[in-house]
């Protein structure tokens, strides 16, 4: 799945899990997607974050400016 800030004036994020203490630097593996902490680190606008999910379920992403997936 990709997330994209389609040119928003402002940086976003996609987090899943808590929101980390430092969310400028990306955290965990988004190729490899199975659960627990990742995120997309600060997206300038026309970028995209794309996330593999390898293991089945749902879940949710939130950040500064929430981004929802279920």
């Amino acid at each position: 799945m990709s997330f994209v800030n389609n040119g928003m004036a402002a940086p976003q994020t996609v987090t899943f899990g808590d929101e980390p203490a430092n969310f400028f630097p990306p955290l965990g593996d988004p190729q490899n997607y199975t659960g627990g902490q990742l995120n997309s680190g600060f997206m300038t606008p026309n970028t995209t974050f794309t996330v593999t999910f390898t293991k089945a379920g749902s879940t949710t992403t939130s950040a500064p400016c929430t981004i929802t997936w279920e």
